[in-house]
C-alpha cells in the first residue's frame, strides 16, 4: 500500500528537527567547553607553571632573602632626581622560613592574562633566590595592587590567595606589607595603623 505524503514529510521534519537539536546541543557543549577552558583550565595552568618555576628556584637555593625597599614613586617623588633604592629590612631565610615561603606560593589559579589592575607596579618587597649555579631569580612584590613580576619581566596579577599568603609570610619576618609603614620604618617614626 503505497505512502500518504504527508506521514512521509512529517517523517522529515522529525527527522530534521533531530539533526538540528543535535547540533545546537553540540554547538552549545563546545561553547561550555570553551568557556570551562579559558576560565578554568588556562588559568590553572598558568598558576602552575610560576608555582612550579619558584618552587624549582627555592629547590636549587643557595640562599634567599627577603628584602623590603623602597621604589621610585614614592614620596617625595622627583623624577628629575636620580633614584637610589633604600633598602628598609634585608633578611636571609632559615629554612623553616624557607619552607613557609614556599607554602606560600601554592598553586592557584592564575588569571594574570585576563585581568589587570589600573595601578603602577610599585613593589616594595623582593625576594632573591640565590641558586647554588650562581644565577639569581627575582620576585618582585606590589601589595598596594596585588601584582608580581618575575626576573624582570611584565607585571602580573598574583593567583588566587597569594596576596594574603604572601602578606602573611612578610608579616611573619616582622616586616610590613604597606609602602607608608616601611618608609616609616626606614624614618624611625612608628607604624601607622
Amino acid at each position: 500500500m503505497p505512502r500518504h505524503p504527508a506521514v512521509a514529510y512529517f517523517r522529515l521534519v522529525r527527522l530534521m528537527k533531530g539533526c538540528i537539536l543535535r547540533v545546537i546541543f553540540g554547538g552549545l557543549a563546545f561553547v561550555v567547553a570553551v568557556i570551562l577552558g579559558l576560565g578554568l583550565v588556562a588559568p590553572l595552568l598558568r598558576g602552575w607553571l610560576l608555582h612550579h618555576t619558584l618552587l624549582a628556584a627555592t629547590d636549587g637555593a643557595s640562599t634567599i632573602k627577603v628584602i623590603e625597599h623602597s621604589d621610585s614613586h614614592d614620596l617625595p617623588f622627583d623624577p628629575e632626581e636620580k633614584y637610589e633604592e633604600k633598602i628598609f629590612r634585608s633578611l636571609t631565610l632559615s629554612a623553616d622560613q624557607i619552607s613557609q615561603l614556599r607554602r606560600a606560593l601554592s598553586a592557584s589559579l592564575d588569571y594574570s592574562l585576563t585581568v589587570a589592575t589600573a595601578c603602577i607596579f610599585v613593589p616594595h618587597h623582593r625576594v632573591e633566590i640565590t641558586r647554588k649555579d650562581d644565577g639569581v631569580t627575582v620576585l618582585e612584590i606590589c601589595f598596594q595592587c596585588g601584582e608580581i613580576r618575575l626576573d624582570g619581566g611584565e607585571s602580573r596579577i598574583m593567583p588566587k590567595g597569594w596576596k594574603s599568603s604572601l602578606q602573611s609570610f612578610v608579616i611573619s619576618l616582622g616586616m610590613s606589607p604597606t609602602p607608608k609603614e616601611a618608609n616609616n620604618a626606614q624614618r624611625g617614626l612608628s607604624p601607622s595603623r
